[in-house]
């Protein structure tokens, strides 16, 4: 039986760019291309593990990965522990 996850807390887009320590249209281009889905109960809200998730991205672009990189550690790590 599938099961619906809830997205837990939420945080506006402009928050999630200053925890990542990002520009808004990195947010957005991040978005975009599936590295952090928008799960929060509105468009552009990001729950908490999607902040997380942009922070761990921030992180390995800051030490040279590559956006597809990036986007293959995310989905591994979804894939291991859920969304």
């Amino acid at each position: 039986m599938a099961r619906s996850i809830r997205a837990i807390g939420h945080y506006s887009a402009a928050e999630v760019r200053r925890l990542a320590g990002v520009s808004g249209r990195r947010i957005g281009q991040w978005a975009r291309y599936g590295i952090i889905p928008s799960t929060g109960p509105q468009p552009r809200d990001y729950s908490y593990a999607d902040a997380a998730e942009a922070v761990l991205a921030g992180y390995l672009i800051s030490r040279g990965y590559a956006t597809w990189e990036v986007r293959r550690v995310v989905e591994i790590l979804r894939d291991d522990w859920g969304e």
